[in-house]
């Protein structure tokens, strides 16, 4: 086996390896206090000076691809009057995800299902060496991958059923399917403060869909404010 690609597969592993997981959370703050914070942590910050500037509280997340809980987790100790809304629809990862959150189970709420632009039930592909970059595109012929079945629903009828009016601050990571998450999401994105996202203009052939993400977000009244890792949006104040 070629290093590179078994050096790759050996990191994924370790990403999911809890004991790995601890250690590397323990040595955060001292890397961040010699490197400074960057990505997620960085927006994180953003958003609790934006919540600031507004006299508000962050009392609503959504986390879209949640993953094991790699973002939900510094999320929920950030803000901790927040209401942390996770969606993951691998099952292995969902159940990881429940388990490493369930010190905040009376604020994170988990569901095994995607987002997209419509309800039905679609072929979604696993990524067997990297978890974490499966999604419902089909993947290259080298990727070594299996199929599942998985839902999908729109998040405007997510939070209609939640109850949801408001979003604090909403992270999508998605895999490629961002314009079609966000399409279903035009109501709640209109009550969306900040927005941080991946955007994988790659895994479609660079077609019209990442600029179509951009028009959804500044459409919704959401401005570009940066890349951090990923994408940052906020409605910034008029």
């Amino acid at each position: 086996m070629a290093i590179g690609p078994w050096l790759y597969e050996q990191m994924a592993k370790g990403f999911r390896n809890e004991p790995a997981r601890k250690a590397k959370d323990a040595l955060r703050p001292v890397k961040h206090a010699i490197l400074g914070k960057q990505g997620l942590y960085q927006v994180i910050d953003f958003v609790r000076d934006h919540a600031a500037r507004s006299g508000a509280e962050v009392r609503t997340v959504i986390d879209a691809g949640a993953s094991i809980g790699e973002a939900a987790l510094p999320i929920l100790r950030a803000f901790p009057k927040a209401q942390v809304y996770c969606f993951e629809p691998i099952p292995e990862s969902y159940a990881l995800l429940v388990r490493r959150t369930k010190k905040f189970a009376d604020r994170v709420h988990c569901f095994n299902h995607g987002l997209s632009n419509h309800e039905d039930t679609l072929t979604f592909y696993v990524n067997e060496d990297h978890p974490d970059g499966s999604s419902l595109i089909v993947p290259p012929p080298e990727w070594r991958t299996r199929t599942i079945t998985i839902p999908v629903r729109k998040l405007d009828d997510v939070c209609k059923e939640l109850g949801i009016t408001h979003v604090d601050f909403l992270k999508v990571d998605v895999e490629g399917m961002e314009k079609e998450m966000l399409a279903g999401a035009p109501q709640t994105l209109r009550h969306t403060e900040n927005a941080f996202v991946e955007i994988s203009p790659l895994r479609k052939g660079f077609n019209h869909d990442y600029i179509d993400v951009f028009e959804y977000l500044h459409a919704a009244g959401l401005s570009f404010a940066g890349v951090y890792s990923d994408y940052f949006f906020e409605r910034l104040p008029h």
